[in-house]
Parts: structure tokens; sequence; C-alpha cells
């Protein structure tokens, strides 16, 4: 009878796998065609990157096409890990508009990849409920647009779950390779990176990690910060992104600060709750469980404080999402810059609230009546996210729309009008009309439809599945 259950167990697995293999087919050869590939940004990137090698040829290595008087290069000032896959791109002798598309093409790949490091963190037979809500994490989110637009936010997520992902499997050469590349895809990425790695590393009971795994944390932390100060000495003749630092990019004032930063998790036209539902409510659950082992035990610090730093983690790095002028990086479908963080976010505070979380889950799974409940929940609420990719540019014209209040988000740029900008982005976050989300639950065609119908395929057989994981009552918190 027990082999019987387990067969079952692995056969709603491999459905689930075989759902999100063809959704990727679908993405590759339906939607990524269409994809939102020419962002602006992206052929910027691949220009800049053009620029970079002809300095390269001509033993330029300092402020390469900086243009003097200005904090503005012909590099242009986006993220390292980006002009790297975009170098080897054009060394093969692609045109411009062929590495844009190219790139778009990796995104597909990462988003795929991010998947697959989400099953490999939680493999374990007793912690199938976690890989379960992992991966419905990245299914139910903005992830999926991300994958077939230019952007290179789908490649840098996959960095960081790959180091997160290294830390808990202990690989400290993996380690020190995952964590440099995280660290250069968003140069704010860094801290927040290490960090992760050294809750995740860290053994039983224990609340620092081994040495070895220190010393390849350190490592690659240091060779991150090196690549990120030597490239923008390249491009800027300073080790800081100077561009990026430009006073008129800051927020103003703490009032709009904590408008913006609330407009990270709530806003109905980009926030966390609504475009990343999932990986929301993971992050809310886990934090509950800290708590909840704080009260019970305050003095096993090493019980608790992992969780609540995590939780801590996600705010902080929104805080600071928040000081930026575009705290989603407008003009684009869902919180474009807060997705580098949040597939790794979610697997480490899966990670450390271990065995009661995967209990607590499997609780609520085996009974029918609370896998239907769970599984409908989750489809809703991920449905508009499961067809991103094909309904993304109505719901962005429903974005940058003009009203009554405001003209148009295109006609509003910051160095026209500060004031006008940040009344209008205000304005666009928190209104409930030419809502983006309503396009993407309902557009985009036959492609979309059948995105639909193989992702809720993957979500509700992958808690299926989550049912019958191993008891882990006896396995301990990390």
């Amino acid at each position: 009878m027990l082999r019987k259950v387990r067969g079952d167990r692995d056969r709603l697995w491999w459905i689930a796998v075989a759902a999100m293999v063809v959704f990727v087919l679908l993405l590759w050869f339906d939607a990524a065609p269409l994809g939102n590939v020419h962002t602006g940004d992206t052929d910027n990137l691949v220009k800049g990157t053009r620029r970079a090698a002809e300095c390269v040829r001509a033993g330029i290595w300092s402020a390469c096409g900086l243009i003097p008087g200005t904090r503005y290069t012909e590099v242009f000032p986006y993220p390292a890990l980006q002009y790297i896959p975009a170098a080897a791109f054009l060394s093969f002798g692609l045109s411009e508009a062929a590495v844009v598309e190219a790139l778009a093409r990796l995104s597909t790949a990462a988003f795929a990849a991010t998947i697959a490091l989400c099953a490999w963190a939680f493999a374990a037979s007793d912690r199938r409920a976690s890989r379960a809500l992992a991966i419905a994490a990245v299914l139910c989110s903005s992830l999926v647009y991300h994958s077939t637009a230019g952007f290179g936010e789908a490649l840098a997520a996959a960095t960081v779950a790959a180091a997160i992902v290294a830390a808990i499997k202990q690989r400290p050469l993996l380690i020190v390779i995952t964590v440099a590349l995280a660290a250069i895809g968003k140069d704010t990425l860094l801290p927040f990176v290490v960090a992760l790695g050294f809750l995740c590393a860290r053994r039983e009971g224990r609340l620092l990690p081994p040495r070895r795994m220190v010393v390849a944390l350190s490592a690659g932390a240091v060779l991150g910060g090196a690549l990120i100060a030597a490239f923008n000495q390249f491009r800027f003749g300073q080790p800081m992104n100077a561009f990026y630092l430009d006073p008129l990019f800051r927020t103003p004032g703490i009032a709009r600060k904590l408008v913006f930063f609330a407009g990270e998790w709530l806003s109905p036209s980009s926030g966390l709750v609504w475009y990343w539902p999932i990986a929301t409510a993971v992050l809310l659950v886990c934090a509950g469980f800290a708590v909840a082992s704080f009260v019970r035990q305050p003095r096993r610090l090493e019980g608790w404080a992992p969780g609540i730093a995590v939780a801590l983690m996600a705010v902080g790095f929104t805080a600071g999402l928040a000081a930026w002028f575009s705290p989603y990086g407008w003009i684009a479908y869902g919180p474009r810059l807060a997705v580098p963080l949040i597939p790794g976010l979610v697997i480490a505070a899966l990670h450390l609230a271990g065995s009661p979380l995967e209990a607590a889950v499997r609780a609520l799974l085996r009974p029918a009546a609370g896998l239907v409940i769970v599984s409908a929940l989750v489809v809703g609420a991920g449905w508009p996210q499961f067809a991103s990719a094909w309904a993304f540019w109505p719901a962005i014209r429903d974005l940058i729309a003009g009203d009554t209040v405001c003209p148009s988000m295109m006609d509003t740029p910051i160095q026209k009008d500060v004031g006008l900008y940040y009344t209008c982005t205000q304005h666009i976050m928190w209104r409930l009309h030419s809502l983006p989300i309503d396009e993407a639950a309902t557009e985009g065609g036959g492609g979309a439809l059948a995105g639909r119908l193989l992702l809720a395929t993957a979500v509700i057989t992958l808690f299926a599945s989550a049912r019958n994981s191993k008891d882990s009552s006896s396995t301990p918190n990390p």
C-alpha cells in the first residue's frame, strides 16, 4: 500500500513537470516571438555593449564613452551581468536586433532555471510542500511576463536563486560563482544575497555557517564587489554608478517614500500582493512562524532570528526601491525592479521555516476539501500572471494611459517636470481604473488560454503531490 501511495505521488509530480515543460515550450515557440523584446533599455544595453567593445579594442579602460560634464556614458548604466551575454552574442556576429531577441530568449531559459532551482532546493521527500509553494510562487508571478521580455530581471532572479540554493546545499565553489554573478545582476543586490547566503548555509542549531561556507560567501562577495567597481570605473571613471547616484532620481521627502513603499506591496497597478501573490503570502506566513518560535523560545536565537531577518530583508529591499524615483521600473508589467530578489527570498524563507511549516501545509492539504480550497485560491491568484507573457501589451497600455487627472506616463518624464511626474506616478499607483491586471486576466488569445490551463494543471498537481510527503515531524528546524 505504501508503495502504491508513493507511486501515485510521483506520478502527480511528473504530471506537474510535464505541464511546466510544455508551458516553457509554449513560451519559446508562441509567446517569445511576440514578447516585450525591444524594451528601450535592452536596445540601449546592446548599443552600450558594442561601444564597450570598441573601447577595449582601443585600449580605453576608464570612462569609456563618458560624456564630459555629465553623468551619462555611451556604455549606459545597466547592471554588469546583462552585458556578458550581450557581448557573447555580439561576438558571434549577430546584429543588434538579433542580440536583443537572443537576450529575450535567454530570459525564457532563466525562467525555466528558476523553477528548476526551486525544485532542487526542496528535492527531499520531506520538503515537497515547500517545493510546491516555491514553484507556485514563481508560476503565479510577473516573472512569467519577464520570461519573454528583453529586460534582464529573469536572469538576475535565476542567479540570486542559484546563490541561495548553493548555500542551502553547501557547495563552496558554486557559492563563490553564483554570489559573484548575483551581485552584478543589480548593484544593490550584493548585501542581500550575502546575508541570505549566511542564513541558509547554517547547520542545525548553529547561528553562523561553517567556516568554509563563510569563506566561500566572503570570496563571492569580494569578487562581485570588485566586478561592480571595475565595470563602473570602466564606464564612469569611478567605482560607483554615477548615473544612478544622480540626486534627481531620489524620491523626495519621507511621506512620499512611505507612499511608494506601501505601493510596492499594495498598489493595484503593480504591487507585489497582486503580481507576486503566493510569494507575498509565503513571506508573511514564514515570518509568522518565526514570530511564533520567538514567543515559544525567545532565548533560542538561532530558532527565530533567521526567519525574522528574511522578513526584514524583504522590507528593507522594497524600502530601498521606494527611495528610487521609479519604484517599479516602469514602463513594464508589474514590479520589475523587485523581481531579482523575490524568488531567492521565498526559497530562503521556506528553507528556514523548516518542518513546522511543512507539517502545517501537509495537514492543510491532506483533506480533499483542503486541497480543493488551496488549489482554487492559488489558481485564482495566479490566473492573470499565467498569461502575462501574452497579455502584457494591453496591460502596459492601461498602465501608461492618461486620464482626466494626468496625461500619459509617456508625457510626464521627471526631467521635464519633477512635480508633475511625482503627482502622476502616485496617482497611477493607486487608481482603481485601467488596471493592468484586468487585461492580463482576460486578454492574450488562444496561447494565453493554453498557458493558463497548463499552469493551473501544474499548480493543482504540485499541491496534490505534496499531500503525501514523507512525515517530517522528526526533521529539525534549521
